[in-house]
């Protein structure tokens, strides 16, 4: 510990001499509150962050020109007495906060979707779209209004988190109503319901039927079991290159093996860094990776609940189902990269087009594994021609 306790200001850079009273590694909104609370204490903090910018989940990077959001992203805590309003407030922070309407617009080719701050103005617009299932849409809004109602004013006062005080107990005991009506939702997320009903389930959760269901190597066999196991739900496929069909024993590489048969595999992602995955990616691809790629890709793998996800699905794509492929009926549309060396088009694209009755293959130059990422705009051409034609 260092024995300097007096107050110092969150903003005062830390000293050469090297001691701390405590670090905290992220600099996402978490780790700085964190570090931002402790100093307000009297700490000597040190924030570390792998990344060259903070943020975390809200922060953006660069890709061709375009700039994106590194994840779902709310920011919540602005009002008056709200608790980033009481940071800015107390440090004279230069933040200067303009709330935008709509904060966030989801584009498509054919569609401009906002999501409006007002709950009934959101329904009402997404109710009036064309084929839009309006029941369901009613039904989910109901559900999220209740889940946010009861949980959004113990979440927006940290008062109310733990470790409880009295004051807070006492709190809690009077809006125990609402949380009583949410009580059957306590334990079960999305993931409980993709595992427990695959990707059908997700579909029914959503109220959806006759989608067009897209996915992309380990992603495209989700699809294409769900196409063959709820034919009444899927009406459309995407394969991109897809796995599905058994590798032999040379078909692997190397880090898959690694993923598939490796004891400790679990904890790969503690060893894993950018330059390790950049020796990874750099055969998929027909040109040379980006750093931006390799940034993408990393953010993908460096924690623990993506990294076992990966290895789940490399341990399950073994071909055990592959001959259900043939029974899929639905029109299908496979897009592989020319050059795949995991997925060779000459075998595995050729292979599923043959079986599957309603396909056509659409083989694109100049790319390879990831062929999304090599030639967006051409799968964005084809998946949508695909999807729209009557």
């Amino acid at each position: 510990m260092n024995d300097d306790t007096s107050p110092r200001s969150p903003h005062e850079s830390p000293a050469d001499d090297a001691r701390y009273d405590a670090v905290v590694v992220g600099a996402c909104f978490g780790g700085l509150g964190a570090a931002l609370t402790l100093a307000e204490r009297g700490a000597r903090v040190l924030v570390l962050e792998a990344m060259t910018y903070p943020g975390g989940c809200a922060s953006t990077f660069a890709k061709d020109g375009y700039r994106f959001e590194s994840g779902a992203t709310l920011f919540a805590g602005f009002g008056e007495g709200q608790l980033f309003r009481r940071w800015i407030d107390r440090h004279a922070l230069p933040v200067r906060f303009r709330r935008l309407e709509p904060a966030i617009e989801l584009r498509a080719p054919d569609l401009r979707l906002p999501l409006l701050a007002n709950r009934a103005d959101m329904v009402a617009h997404l109710v009036a779209l064309p084929g839009a299932p309006e029941a369901a849409i009613r039904r989910f809004f109901a559900l999220q209004g209740r889940v946010a109602d009861a949980l959004w004013p113990a979440l927006d006062d940290p008062a109310l988190l733990p470790n409880f005080g009295r004051g807070a107990i006492a709190r809690h005991l009077r809006a125990l109503p609402s949380y009583l009506r949410i009580a059957p939702l306590l334990g079960r997320t999305l993931a409980d319901v993709m595992r427990a009903e695959g990707v059908a389930g997700f579909i029914r959760a959503m109220g959806l039927t006759d989608v067009c269901l897209v996915g992309q190597s380990y992603g495209g066999e989700f699809v294409w079991r769900a196409a063959a196991d709820h034919p009444g739900l899927v009406g459309r496929v995407v394969l991109i290159d897809s796995s599905g069909y058994a590798r032999p024993g040379d078909g692997w590489m190397p880090e898959e093996v690694e993923i598939r048969n490796h004891p400790l595999a679990r904890w790969g992602y503690l060893l894993n860094s950018p330059d390790r995955l950049r020796t990874a990616l750099v055969p998929q691809y027909k040109r040379a990776v980006t750093d931006e790629e390799v940034e993408e890709f990393f953010h993908v793998c460096d924690n623990a609940d993506d990294w076992l996800a990966m290895m789940q699905l490399a341990r399950d794509e073994n071909g055990t189902r592959e001959a259900d492929i043939r029974t899929i009926a639905q029109p299908t549309l496979l897009v592989w990269g020319a050059d795949d060396i995991t997925y060779k088009p000459s075998v595995y694209a050729r292979r599923f087009a043959a079986d599957i009755a309603r396909s056509e293959l659409r083989i694109v130059e100049n790319s390879g594994h990831y062929v999304q990422e090599e030639q967006p705009a051409e799968v964005v051409r084809l998946v949508g021609e695909f999807a729209n034609r009557p």
